[in-house]
């Protein structure tokens, strides 16, 4: 009989955010201030108040003028309410490399980052130095263009809403500026209970958005900011599906179990031979290229953020009489945020001065992937796919060299399941991917799976996973397994009931190891290699 050892089953608040959670009178201090004033508590419920949520998924930093809150191109997706002081933002690629250049002369942190509203109550609780601080702010705030908020916005709702990367770096404008940080799960909850928080948070993220995507696209980067925000003022941002698409996804998945018509769910951004009004600029997401062929649409390439449609139609046009079309159809695959710019002002601003730098999309047919692999991709959401195990099933000899090297490196427990989708040669494994877009994360109620901060790659504490497999019924492509947990002396751990406590394990890319991924290098016949899929081709 195995052995086992009695632990207590662990819960979603066993570990709050802070380094202990916030007294009530802190947390009755926060709720009375005019960012939190407008929230009906009545809408949540007994179990899950307001209170709790703001005590168990926030805490309260502080920073000096200079410190970094974080820095573009980290990954996190906590939201940030400034309490007092004020939190300035970079606007444009020209701060961001003033940014770099400052704290690369610059030294560690100085200023302190604690939990606890010190100003209003002299509350103490930890104190950590900020990882980076810009010591010749003065100078710097004066060179840069830098957006300036004070007490009751927030920010970081973008990355939160989409889990990408920091888009801009967000540095403290004044000393003791306090910030409450809620931490997504805790957002989450409150966003579904709050319909004036939903709705300011997505008015923020639709503003924000627009203005960082107009303000990032290579086009417009020669423009002033004025002459941005006077484009801006003509924009529209849109957007298709859903957040959290997964789970509509996996259920037409389920009732399409040929996966033939996976394309007649997505919603459509724009039909082809339909007239150009606008320039699409794909801000977040994936959307799908299609052409008309013998009565059925057929996959020709895809968009992902950054890609522009409709350039290459309005090149072709002009000088001539002819009205611009669109020359393929697009939809959203899972979701699709996008931002609308008139014809008229690209010719205004694009065309009369730079002219054509950039193709309308970067993954197609062009690069030599068969229509049949590139809808395969498509269809099955892969291109999502920063890491997706590949197999060669021309080489593949089923030794199952790569899931014994997997076994030895996590106590025996492989991480991935060497089957899954195939096509032609190639077969997608159960193994995590690391996604561009990890919906796993979404529902999570510790927030235990979550991105590293530096590399994007998708990882889990076990430290703060209760077993709940939220993050394992998410994952669209099954690549997130429930196993029962064990101490070091391999003892199942069990909760009063007898029933055994479970933790959610995956590819965790080997992490810590020397030579990377243990499968890669134990498969006798190179059969297997990681590849990220962002580029339809990579599986060619």
């Amino acid at each position: 009989m195995a052995q086992v050892q009695l632990v207590k089953k662990p819960r979603k608040w066993d570990a709050p955010f802070g380094q202990e959670r916030m007294r009530p009178d802190v947390v009755s201090t926060l709720l009375s201030l005019p960012f939190f004033r407008d929230i009906d508590e009545g809408y949540f419920p007994e179990d899950l108040t307001l209170a709790a949520i703001v005590a168990n998924d926030g805490r309260i930093l502080r920073y000096n003028r200079g410190d970094i809150v974080y820095r573009q191109g980290e990954y996190s997706t906590s939201v940030f309410v400034i309490l007092s002081g004020s939190i300035r933002s970079t606007t444009s690629r020209q701060g961001e490399q003033a940014i770099s250049l400052a704290l690369a002369n610059s030294t560690s942190g100085t200023g302190v980052r604690h939990d606890g509203f010190m100003q209003l109550l002299g509350y103490l609780r930890s104190i950590l130095k900020p990882e980076f601080r810009i010591n010749n702010i003065d100078s710097l705030v004066a060179e840069i263009p830098a957006d300036a908020m004070g007490p009751d916005n927030i920010f970081g709702e973008c990355e939160a809403l989409t889990r990408g990367p920091r888009a801009n770096t967000h540095f403290a404008g004044d000393d003791e500026t306090l910030i409450l940080e809620l931490r997504w799960p805790g957002t989450r909850e409150i966003r579904y209970w709050s319909e004036c928080f939903r709705h300011r948070m997505d008015e923020c993220y639709r503003q924000r958005s627009l203005w960082t995507g107009l303000r990032n696209w290579a086009l417009f980067e020669h423009l002033s900011d004025t002459t941005v925000r006077r484009i801006l003022d003509n924009c529209l941002f849109e957007t298709y599906g859903s957040f959290d698409w997964t789970h509509r996804y996996q259920r037409d998945r389920a009732a399409d179990k040929s996966r033939k018509n996976i394309i007649d769910h997505e919603h459509i951004i724009a039909e082809q031979g339909h007239y150009l009004d606008d320039i699409l600029l794909i801000h977040a997401g994936f959307a799908r290229m299609s052409m008309a062929f013998e009565q059925r649409e057929k996959t020709v390439g895809y968009v992902t953020q950054g890609d522009v449609i409709g350039l290459e139609e309005l090149k072709s046009s002009a000088g001539n009489d002819k009205s611009p079309r669109l020359l393929q159809s697009l939809r959203a695959s899972g979701y699709t945020d996008l931002i609308r710019i008139p014809v008229h002002i690209v010719e205004k601003y694009v065309l009369a001065g730079q002219g054509f730098t950039q193709s309308s999309h970067a993954h197609s047919l062009d690069t030599g992937v068969s229509s049949s692999k590139l809808e395969f991709t498509v269809d099955n959401r892969f291109t999502n796919g920063t890491q997706v195990m590949v197999i060669n099933l021309d080489l593949c000899v089923n030794c199952d060299d790569c899931v014994r090297a997997c076994a030895a490196s996590h106590d025996n427990i492989p991480r991935f399941v060497r089957r899954g989708s195939s096509h032609q040669n190639m077969m997608i494994a159960h193994a995590c991917m690391h996604c561009v877009d990890p919906v796993c994360l979404i529902d999570c109620p510790t927030g235990a799976i979550h991105r590293d901060a530096e590399t994007g790659n998708v990882v889990i504490d076990d430290a703060t996973c209760i077993g709940c497999a939220t993050c394992a019924s998410a994952c669209p492509y099954d690549n997130i397994r429930m196993e029962d947990y064990r101490n070091a002396d391999g003892a199942f751990h069990i909760d009063a009931d007898g029933i055994h406590i479970s933790r959610a394990t995956k590819c965790d890319l080997c992490t810590g190891r020397r030579g990377g991924p243990a499968c890669q290098k134990a498969c006798p016949h190179n059969a297997l290699i990681r590849l990220d899929l962002k580029d339809a081709c990579a599986g060619s």
